[in-house]
């Protein structure tokens, strides 16, 4: 509890010991320090009032009104001393914002109701306490310009789909839009609910009714948002192509610099680089120093292949991300020597007690804690800028460190872990996955445990590697298709084939749609001289992994996998006839299969056709040279 809150609870005790003079005196303390605090005058107001000296508490309450205008419970208060005093006319006149204060108490005890137990509740019952309260009340009272029951019940939807209950959410965003017709917010709502349901279509079109009410440019930038990140199920859904146009039909519609950023965005996602260029420069003349900008810019850049650019618009970013380390660290400083301040000031009202002040410790260290963890974002976004930049990494690392004692548990701790992962950088990724394992209160992240587990093997600690892999395995996911690939790795190196053998196979069942599962299975099977089982997994590859391509060139490429596999096979047991024909299949629906030509090469050798085999020699060659020349 802060100070201020303290010494209200106190004043609060002494009016219920009828204390009324010492109650006072800590009231109107408190206002001198802070003359908006509107609990302090009406403690101050009621003290007076309790007291039946009505004249007085008239008089505390006018001020108050001078100090916070239109304030209901303040204006109620002066309605109340003028009834006591028998000046009923002159108290007509505050009989509105009587039952005004009445109602505002009663729909902010629903709320808290509401903010407690809607896990629990029935959204329905809510919203028919509310319309009892509305009926009760001889006006129409309205809440931001919002029906009352419209807007609660739009409020009651937020707070469903903060606790994961879209179903639940739709239900009141529905009630408040048949309260309000037009409410933008609602409808937004209602796209959001659908959008957690994966019911992009339905989203769209909600999402589109709140862009016609009238939405604000925040709630409209936020709509915008949400619909460039969808994906369509179908080519005639062009999600993104409608923010575009949206926004160059309706310029008005968001910020200038938000229209410039979401059209940028969304020319990104089409693929329409020069496009996405030409708004992300726009933007970045509206606010040169919007850091948000350069990085996307930086990647469409790189797209075209102006590397320069590119380079030029990261080292900008970093730039300005420096500035904010900076910045931050000076206001953490700040708000640390402050608390201290505040510690050694203890609760009294003699030292500045307003809600800024040294003495609210409470505040103060909320906003400590919020600091600490935007540094430790900066600090990972100035790392993976450099890191973009291809500097070295203890440069990226001097960084990454801050980010990681900061927040040992964060979402970035686990990406700084995944980068080092990507890059072979093994000994840091294995300490940084074990830091983010151990400091994270949830269920353990399961592929952190696959990929710290794959790291120790590759660094050479096998046993534990398959300790990791073993936990992995423990938790329900997709996951446990490589955490037994690599246990399946791990006990083939031991040349303990059978165990091998088991997790391959508990892989192929989970996911016979991998090539990854497929190769590590066949290739097992066939060095083990297990011909038909290895041939059975390659018919069934080309039965499923095959069907399953997404469009019919990769079907193509996909059985010429399978093929080169099944070539493999016949290859290990010394049918080259068999094995070449499966190559040759496997060149046929491939031709740029560069190990299919390296084997079949190989056997014409064997064969004594050298020939053929410097022509597929050389064709090999060629497909070499065309891979590096694509890599570059």
């Amino acid at each position: 509890m802060d100070t201020v809150t303290a010494l209200l609870a106190q004043g609060a005790q002494f009016i219920v010991d009828k204390n009324y003079a010492e109650a006072r005196r800590l009231y109107s303390e408190l206002i001198a320090q802070d003359p908006k605090n509107q609990n302090a005058w009406l403690g101050w107001g009621n003290a007076y009032f309790l007291e039946e000296k009505y004249e007085e508490a008239k008089k505390i309450f006018e001020d108050a009104n001078l100090e916070l205008p239109d304030n209901q419970l303040i204006l109620a208060s002066i309605g109340g001393c003028l009834r006591q005093l028998g000046r009923d006319e002159e108290a007509e006149v505050f009989k509105r914002n009587i039952e005004e204060a009445i109602f505002k108490t009663s729909v902010d005890e629903l709320i808290k109701a509401i903010e407690l137990s809607v896990d629990r509740a029935k959204v329905a019952d809510y919203i028919t306490e509310l319309e009892k309260i509305y009926a009760q009340s001889s006006i129409p009272p309205a809440i931001e310009g919002i029906n009352s029951v419209a807007w609660l019940a739009n409020y009651m939807g937020r707070l469903c789909l903060e606790r994961k209950k879209p179903d639940l959410a739709i239900v009141s965003f529905v009630k408040a839009i048949e309260k309000e017709p037009d409410y933008a917010e609602a409808y937004a709502g209602w796209g959001h609910a659908l959008y957690i349901k994966v019911q992009d279509a339905e989203a769209f079109e909600k999402y589109k009714i709140s862009l016609s009410k009238n939405p604000s440019p925040k709630l409209a930038y936020e709509i915008l948002q949400k619909i460039g990140g969808m994906q369509g199920k179908t080519e005639q859904e062009h999600y993104q192509q409608y923010v575009i146009d949206t926004l160059q039909a309706k310029p008005d519609l968001v910020l200038p610099l938000n229209r410039d950023l979401l059209i940028g965005d969304n020319q990104a996602r089409l693929k329409q680089y020069e496009k996405a260029i030409e708004a992300y420069e726009n933007a970045k003349r509206i606010k040169p120093d919007q850091q948000s900008i350069y990085v996307p810019l930086a990647k469409a850049y790189h797209e075209v292949k102006k590397y320069d650019k590119e380079r030029e618009n990261l080292r900008t970013s970093l730039h300005y991300t420096t500035q904010q380390i900076i910045t931050t660290q000076q206001q953490t400083t700040d708000l640390e020597e402050r608390i201290k301040q505040a510690d050694d000031t203890g609760p009294t009202i003699k030292e500045s007690v307003d809600k800024s002040s040294e003495a609210n410790v409470s505040q103060l260290t909320d906003d400590l804690t919020k600091r600490k963890q935007e540094l430790a974002d900066l600090e990972y976004k100035a790392g993976q800028l450099l890191l973009d930049l291809n500097e070295d990494v203890t440069d990226v690392w001097n960084y990454w460190q801050k980010t990681i004692d900061a927040a040992p548990a964060s979402e970035n701790t686990r990406k700084i872990a995944d980068a080092m992962y990507d890059r072979h950088i093994w000994e840091k990724a294995v300490t940084t996955y074990k830091v983010y394992l151990k400091n994270n209160k949830s269920a353990p992240d399961p592929y952190s445990l696959v990929y710290v587990g794959i790291a120790l093997s590759c660094q050479y600690q096998y046993e534990q590697s398959e300790n990791y892999l073993k936990k992995a395995l423990a938790v329900l996911g997709n996951h446990q298709v490589l955490a037994h690939i690599w246990l399946g790795h791990l006990n083939t190196d031991k040349r303990m084939f059978p165990k091998a053998e088991d997790h391959y196979r508990a892989a192929f069942r989970l996911d016979s749609t991998s090539y990854q599962v497929i190769e590590a299975l066949v290739s097992l099977l066939s060095g083990q001289k297990k011909t038909k089982d290895a041939l059975e997994v390659c018919e069934k590859a080309m039965d499923k992994y095959v069907k399953t391509a997404p469009v019919a060139d990769k079907e193509e490429e996909r059985m010429a996998e399978v093929f080169y596999l099944k070539g493999n096979v016949y290859l290990d047991s010394g049918e080259l006839e068999e094995a070449k024909e499966c190559y040759r299949m496997a060149i046929n629906k491939d031709g740029k299969h560069v190990l299919a030509r390296h084997n079949m090469s190989f056997i014409l050798e064997k064969q004594g056709r050298y020939g053929e085999a410097r022509d597929e020699w050389g064709r090999v060659a060629q497909s070499y040279n065309e891979h590096t020349l694509n890599l570059t």
